[in-house]
């Protein structure tokens, strides 16, 4: 007789085959989107900025090299502040195999799709630690990666915030398990120090919510225990903040990013926003880039979210009393979503729709699951209760934007018709397995249904807003601009060429990364630098000038009496035909003395410096009289040897952005020249042959050091603390099962789920 499986195989197995559906549906709706539009998933800021930085990123490493500054980078350079995730391992396993792309939009299209199903089934993972029924979790999971936001924003453009996403709910599945049974330390940590390390404050500020929330729960319930272990999981990520966040903190005073409190309502959610979250291809009313409506449903989470009527009041009651935690979180969230729309350095409330998604989802998983085990209203209140409500939703959605009427009656009526089945299937008088699975069943085809439809018709819209059709052959951007060379800079805004001739011979933002034979300054950042990009007329996010800027680089410096070009460092210049002039005007333009024009395009001319020309010192300008030897440099170290000092001493202005953090010795630090280049003063009688050093270190670096030691020892001391807790809860489980044999053992209980 062949040996049955245990009960535990049995689950385990059947728990992993829920999360693979999640993980493969979520993956079959990434392929239709990508096939759809091949460039979905490579709009905006993902080809404008992150791209380029896991190439650079993944040439340096490649290299041996991890780098904290670029000088060539400009505003751009401080990688530290850079949201580029240089202590972030899928970060750098990413940038490792960018390197070896050869079309971006595909390798793109599948980072992202590995991120959307992780992060389904990481929402997975948080409904089954909160109870939810392993088909409910998976469903869960799947309309997360989905939902308006994360879909249409995140997937497409915001590829950092969809990062911090997908590592979120197994950070807080990982805290729920730690500090309601002492398990889950590596989900709650690991988890925790993904979100941390992407470098994007948005969702370690979302995590601070939820440890909030979950100190607040044990505060409440005066579980000593669990506060002790809320804290003790603070300080280990506490720690690995300060560890990310204290350089651009401390930095911050030179970037230009707003600190005010102000509220324009952009990207504000609002009441219609919440009303319409039910409602498939709805346009919310969002104001953004688009608009005071959005294009896309943004806001959308579910078209199921009405079947919470199914589910009595007290059992919610029941519910919201012991997953506190959840209903704390969900509160914190939409103060955040509905709050100024400028809250210091957080931008755009409406970023937190994502996790009020996660919570939504889970908390419905979680109801649902009541409901099937026939917690439930009766279908005489329970049926016109959610037909209702959805066509509600679709009202409301159509009041705000009428022009969509014909296309939201039918899906209303649809929608009403489907979820009304739903909500019968429960008490049907009909065998037990239609009985049993009647309600999952009609709510899981119809989320198949309106996933596809909506999948298809974003895909064909994109992100609705923003920048497109980026260039995505790596071969043909490493060719640009054959003739430049050193260090560079582009005069112009390259979205003001022509679509045909625009990639074929200049690029924007971090793409500039992939052209490996010149450093251009044009790049993108999310912070810049506020003197460097005011002088130089340079916007953060994509790196674009005014045409005027080339008359801003052959300007005298009134401090040092040289060219501001010289003063740079700068070796080429790409002129673009933008602001009214034509190919020819730029060819009419005569080069200053040591330039030459080199090459003409169809729609730009390049300058280069004509040799022998090049800056003093590779770009060092020195006090008339101060001669020093170049003896070594690096982008965060440089050593001078004193050759002459004049006797009121000298001054050195370096071609590099003045980030906090640089000290100098053998000289002093001076105020920035043109306030954003390094300056140091050599005082006088400093003998010859005097060495002049100067280095950088991120500001507070000593302090992170320490950070990441304490993190590790904090991080080692609470799993002994769990391992032990474990072991002790173990003996007395043994000890009771002695002294009462009759006694349902515990490992009989599912101890994957809250109580």
């Amino acid at each position: 007789m062949r040996a049955q499986p245990s009960p535990d195989t049995v689950g385990r197995w059947a728990t992993l085959a829920w999360y693979a559906v999640t993980a493969a549906l979520i993956a079959v709706a990434a392929v239709v989107a990508h096939a759809v539009n091949p460039q979905f998933f490579y709009l905006d800021d993902t080809p404008g900025g992150a791209v380029g930085q896991w190439y650079e990123l993944g040439q340096q490493l490649w290299a041996g090299t991890w780098p904290m500054l670029n000088l060539e980078a400009g505003m751009a350079g401080q990688y530290l502040m850079e949201q580029w995730g240089l202590l972030n391992p899928p970060t750098l396993l990413i940038a490792l195999l960018s390197v070896g792309a050869t079309d971006l939009a595909v390798f793109t299209a599948a980072v992202k799709t590995v991120f959307l199903m992780v992060g389904g089934c990481g929402v997975h993972y948080l409904a089954r630690t909160i109870g939810a029924a392993p088909r409910w979790a998976a469903l869960a999971g799947v309309s997360a990666a989905l939902a308006g936001f994360t879909w249409g924003m995140d997937a497409t453009t915001w590829v950092t915030q969809l990062m911090v996403w997908a590592w979120s709910g197994w950070a807080y599945g990982g805290l729920l398990r730690w500090v309601h049974r002492g398990g889950g330390l590596v989900a709650a940590l690991g988890g925790g120090f993904l979100v941390i390390t992407v470098g994007y404050v948005h969702g370690t500020l979302y995590l601070i919510l939820f440890m909030a929330a979950l100190l607040l729960h044990a505060a409440v319930d005066r579980h000593w225990r669990r506060v002790a272990r809320v804290l003790g999981a603070g300080v280990v990520l506490g720690l690995v903040t300060v560890m990310v966040y204290l350089p651009a903190l401390l930095s911050s005073g030179v970037t230009v990013r707003e600190t005010e409190i102000t509220n324009s309502g952009f990207m504000t959610l609002t009441l219609n926003g919440l009303a319409v979250a039910a409602v498939p291809l709805a346009q919310p009313d969002l104001a953004g880039w688009w608009g005071r409506y959005a294009l896309n449903p943004l806001t959308y989470i579910a078209w199921f979210l009405p079947l919470l009527v199914l589910v009595p009041a007290r059992t919610l009651l029941a519910q919201a009393r012991a997953r506190l935690t959840l209903v704390l979180f969900a509160g914190l969230l939409l103060l955040v979503a509905v709050g100024p729309s400028d809250l210091a350095l957080f931008r755009f409330p409406a970023r937190a729709v994502p996790w009020l998604a996660m919570v939504l989802l889970v908390w419905t998983a979680l109801s649902l699951t009541r409901v099937d085990a026939g917690e439930r209203r009766p279908h005489r209140v329970a049926v016109p209760a959610v037909v209702v409500l959805t066509l509600a939703g679709h009202y409301l959605a159509w009041a705000g934007t009428p022009e969509t009427g014909g296309h939201l009656a039918l899906q209303g009526v649809v929608l009403a018709l489907a979820i009304g089945a739903a909500a019968w299937a429960p008490s049907l008088r009909a065998p037990a397995l239609l009985r049993r699975h009647g309600l999952f069943g009609v709510v899981a085809l119809t989320t198949c249904v309106v996933a596809g439809v909506q999948t298809v018709t974003m895909a064909q819209t994109g992100a609705g807003f923003g920048k497109r059709d980026f260039p995505a052959d790596t071969q043909a951007m490493a060719s640009l601009v054959p003739s430049a060379s050193g260090t560079g800079v582009v005069v112009g805004d390259p979205w003001q060429v022509p679509a045909d001739q625009r990639w074929d011979e200049t690029a924007t933002g971090n793409l500039w990364y992939l052209v490996d034979h010149v450093d251009m300054l044009n790049l993108y950042s999310p912070t810049g630098f506020t003197p460097f990009n005011d002088d130089l007329c340079m916007s953060s996010y994509y790196g674009a000038t005014c045409f005027g800027l080339v008359y801003r680089l052959f300007e005298t410096d009134a401090d040092t009496g040289a060219w501001v070009v010289d003063l740079l460092g700068v070796d080429t210049i790409q002129l673009l035909a933008v602001e009214g002039r034509t190919l020819a005007d730029l060819e009419a333009m005569v080069p200053p003395p040591g330039w030459r024009q080199h090459a003409v395009g169809d729609a730009s001319v390049t300058w280069v410096r004509e040799a022998g020309a090049e800056p003093a010192a590779s770009g060092v300008w020195e006090t008339p009289g101060l001669r020093v030897r170049p003896e070594s440099a690096d982008d965060l170290h440089v050593t001078f040897t004193v050759e002459e000092v004049p006797a009121a001493g000298g001054r050195l202005v370096l071609p590099r952005v003045a980030w906090p953090g640089y000290r100098v010795d053998g000289g002093t630090l001076a105020p920035a020249t043109r306030g954003y280049l390094l300056t140091v003063d050599v005082p006088a009688g400093t003998a010859p042959g005097a060495t002049v050093e100067v280095t950088f270190r991120p500001p507070g670096w000593r302090l992170q050091i320490a950070a990441f030691v304490g993190a590790l020892l904090a991080a080692t001391a609470l799993g002994v603390w769990g391992v032990s807790a474990r072991r002790r809860a173990e003996g007395d489980r043994v000890a009771g099962q002695r002294d009462n044999p009759g006694a349902t053992p515990d490992a009989v209980r599912d101890r994957r789920t809250l109580p």
